[in-house]
């Protein structure tokens, strides 16, 4: 299945790095504002928070670009499914001990869902890419 060539793909790519762009900007100002008066848990609750955001858009945006690649013949399709390429790491991007969401601030929350979403949307992705594959 060629799936990186499809108008699908282009329009998960397109909300992936537009994701990308929008956490950038709020980790790079807001975030840093939101910090302040915190006390010391809840300041690594919104740390974590954070690195989970980050961990799964970079997640995302290297699964993104290794379809790209296939796409353009500089990844073969068997490569493209080697753990080394796959989707990952899903333990440390979905789970669900690291503590309330609703406790964040609305924006950090919002990027969280959003992020959540797309991670599970790409994730079956790549189960049926290897799938297919196999």
């Amino acid at each position: 299945m060629d799936f990186a060539g499809t108008a699908f793909f282009e329009k998960t790519y397109r909300e992936a790095l537009s994701l990308v762009e929008e956490a950038c900007d709020y980790l790079e100002g807001p975030v840093k504002h939101e910090r302040t008066g915190l006390d010391v848990n809840q300041s690594l609750h919104l740390t974590g928070a954070t690195m989970r955001l980050t961990a799964r858009l970079t997640q995302l945006m290297a699964w993104m670009y290794v379809q790209r690649a296939v796409q353009v013949g500089e990844i073969d399709r068997l490569a493209a499914i080697t753990s080394e390429h796959r989707l990952g790491p899903r333990r440390i991007c979905l789970d669900e001990k690291v503590g309330p969401t609703e406790t964040l601030p609305p924006r950090l929350q919002d990027l969280m869902q959003r992020s959540e979403k797309l991670y599970k949307r790409v994730a079956r992705l790549d189960d049926m890419l290897a799938g297919d594959a196999a």
